[in-house]
């Protein structure tokens, strides 16, 4: 059985999609397969929060504004050995044999290169429990005598973002500190980067150029070189240069790689676990992808691509972020979970927070600020935490739902309220759409649950919300075929513009089922699920098939629900499993199609529903795909381990090694 821990590809012919890519929730890199970014630009790091801009994109578009650019950090984790004449012992050439394994139970990448002049091994990772810090480590045992040039550079031709490149502000014998200050938001940024050398016989050290060496290694000996850089900005701390100067002691080096092991331990004592080999290394890597992104000592939101790249301007959209990725953290663990709401709520880093944005009701996307309120809710059950509610909570509900009063009209004919001109979740729609089912669908919801958060916090629920409960919102309908209509206007007393079973992009309708949990027949669930699968585009993003798998999993149809998890497949990169935003772009890292992946085990094979007055589940878990493990499950302020098989809950007891979730 293969081990699902560990990920092996062999080569340099890679595409710089499939880089490898390792993150600590704070600083994310993409690692190309000959260990560091040596000889290359496309390798770039980011840090959390500080590459998400002020508005959304679409909307600067639409105004006529281009996108500001996100901060490109200057190479910090390039580390290149060549010999006397200048060629590289690292970068790919002809004699090479290259192998990398990439270790995702301890976040680690581990790269071997064999030639005639060395063999070579290199560990590169960024620090699970000192966030601040990547740390690389190479051995290289000589097969000849070798003069050795050490270059381990900051390269800061590549910064981008910054008034100024990141300028040196000071050296010592073995390290630099750089310090720039972004455009966008004045953020200080600096970068201490340490180069330790072990073994071998120094010859130069440039007076210049304090992060080149150069050594005599003779045949058979070996030197171990240790670069460490650590990162960090000003944004909780009124001096970035003094917090990597306090940050890292060269002489802790092995504690420190102890303690970036020991906490990605911790982290994986929460975890999803299937029988069945592949899906069980899908799964793994899934989760890998999405504990690397965030960490729960983080206030910053979650982009569609983690801190893998700068896809969309590493804007944190909230549809991803609050309906698709939100639900494995909160399960897994709550206080990752709770900070990707506290993003919404202390707002994005320019003058306009997220909630004023919601309550001006000026998106067209109606639905996000009810996808932040409902996974506010979700919190709330989890965790039963109802002082946040009070004081942090109900700010959310506030103000989606003076946003949906704002954008609400009562329809006389149909005795229900609208909301026009929107996009629905189906990119493929028009922007100017009436009537989304799933827009409509979750606006209700939001209000009633609005009115239940008032209700326990003693507060009256407004006035102003009560018709909109009283008389619902109109969800397009097709009674003769017994399904629901994406979405459909309501003019001179009937039905115009509706959805004419164009191909969709992603799922839309299908969500009022799952998460909201519409209350449906049997037979309505099921019409709409064959209906809109059959009109899903193949190229879409891949948040759709898992949804459609939990749904299947309510109807408990073996076949149907494999259908939609096969799907998922063609998401997937050969090696490293690397999760794609659709089956043929290079968007690769897909958090939001992780995350989806695994919704459709814990809500589709588990079978969890979150509910205010019990625990519950309903699993169903396909016979190819054998038992099904869940380690620290979250739910009614208590933690637990649960096995299901076919559709038998097996076991559910208190989790023994994780802490109940904290008020």
């Amino acid at each position: 059985m293969s081990n699902p821990w560990i990920f092996h590809r062999e080569g340099t012919d890679i595409h710089a999609s499939d880089y490898a890519y390792l993150a600590n929730g704070y600083i994310g890199l993409r690692v190309p397969p000959w260990g560091n970014s040596a000889g290359t630009d496309e390798a770039r790091g980011l840090i959390a929060g500080l590459h998400s801009i002020k508005d959304t994109v679409m909307s600067n578009q639409e105004k006529g504004i281009p996108p500001p650019s996100p901060i490109r950090l200057p190479i910090f984790d390039r580390l290149d050995l060549t010999d006397a004449q200048g060629r590289s012992l690292i970068l790919p050439r002809e004699d090479a044999n290259v192998s990398q394994t990439l270790d995702i139970r301890h976040g680690e990448l581990h790269t071997r290169i064999e030639h005639e002049d060395a063999i070579i091994e290199q560990l590169c990772f960024c620090n699970q429990q000192h966030r601040h810090l990547v740390q690389q480590h190479l051995v290289l045992r000589a097969r000849k005598n070798l003069q050795l040039t050490i270059d381990g550079e900051i390269d800061t031709r590549t910064s981008k973002g910054f008034v100024q490149a990141p300028e040196p502000v000071e050296t010592t014998q073995d390290g630099i500190i750089l310090r720039g200050r972004t455009e966008l938001h004045g953020v200080e940024v600096a970068i201490r980067v340490e180069l330790i050398v072990c073994g071998g016989e120094e010859t130069i050290t440039s007076a210049s150029r304090k992060l080149v060496r150069e050594v005599k290694v003779t045949e058979g000996e070996s030197i171990e070189i240790w670069k460490c850089a650590i990162l960090a900005d000003d944004r909780h701390a009124h001096d970035s240069v003094a917090q990597v100067r306090m940050l890292f002691d060269p002489k802790q080096l092995d504690a420190y790689t102890q303690a970036h092991r020991d906490a990605w331990e911790e982290r994986w004592n929460n975890r999803v676990e299937v029988d069945n080999p592949q899906w069980n290394r899908l799964i793994s890597m899934a989760q890998y992808n999405l504990k690397a992104s965030h960490d729960p000592r983080n206030p910053w939101g979650l982009p569609a691509m983690g801190l893998s790249s700068y896809a969309w301007d590493s804007y944190v959209f909230p549809w991803d972020a609050a309906l698709w990725m939100f639900p494995y953290f909160l399960m897994t663990e709550p206080e990752a979970a709770r900070q990707m709401l506290e993003f919404d709520i202390n707002g994005m880093m320019g003058e306009r927070t997220r909630l004023e944005y919601y309550a001006a009701g000026d998106t067209i996307k109606m639905y996000d600020p009810g996808c932040v309120a409902w996974a506010a809710w979700q919190y709330y059950l989890v965790t039963r935490n109802r002082a946040w509610l009070a004081e942090r909570g109900s700010l959310i509900f506030e103000a989606a739902c003076k946003g949906y009063h704002r954008r609400s009209v009562f329809n006389d004919d149909l005795g229900k309220f609208e909301i026009r001109g929107v996009w629905p979740a189906d990119e493929f729609a028009t922007q100017d759409s009436d009537n989304n089912v799933f827009t409509n669908a979750i606006a209700e919801r939001v209000l009633g649950i609005y009115q239940r958060v008032c209700e326990l916090l003693g507060h009256d629920f407004p006035d102003a919300y009560k018709p909109m409960l009283e008389h619902g919102f109109w969800l397009p309908f097709d009674h003769e075929n017994q399904r629901h209509i994406e979405h459909a206007r309501w003019r001179d007393g009937k039905m115009a513009d509706a959805y004419d079973g164009a191909e969709i992009k992603q799922a839309d309708v299908n969500l009022i089922r799952f998460p909201l949990e519409w209350p449906l027949p049997e037979e309505v669930v099921r019409n709409d699920l064959e209906y809109y699968i059959e009109r899903m585009t193949y190229d879409g993003p891949e948040m759709t098939w898992g949804v459609f798998s939990v749904i299947a999993a309510e109807l408990k149809d073996d076949p149907l629900m494999m259908r939609c998890l096969e799907h998922i497949l063609a998401f997937f990169r050969t090696s490293f499993e690397i999760f794609r935003e659709t089956p043929e772009n290079t968007n690769t890292v897909f958090m939001t199609g992780s995350a989806d992946l695994l919704q459709a085990f814990m809500f589709g094979c588990c079978g969890i529903r979150l509910r205010e007055d019990e625990i519950f589940t309903q699993p169903f878990v396909p016979a190819s795909l054998g038992e099904c493990r869940f380690y620290g499950v979250h739910m009614a302020g208590k933690c637990y381990d649960m096995i299901v098989e076919g559709d038998r809950l097996l076991k559910m007891e208190a989790h023994p090694s994780a802490e109940n979730i904290k008020s």
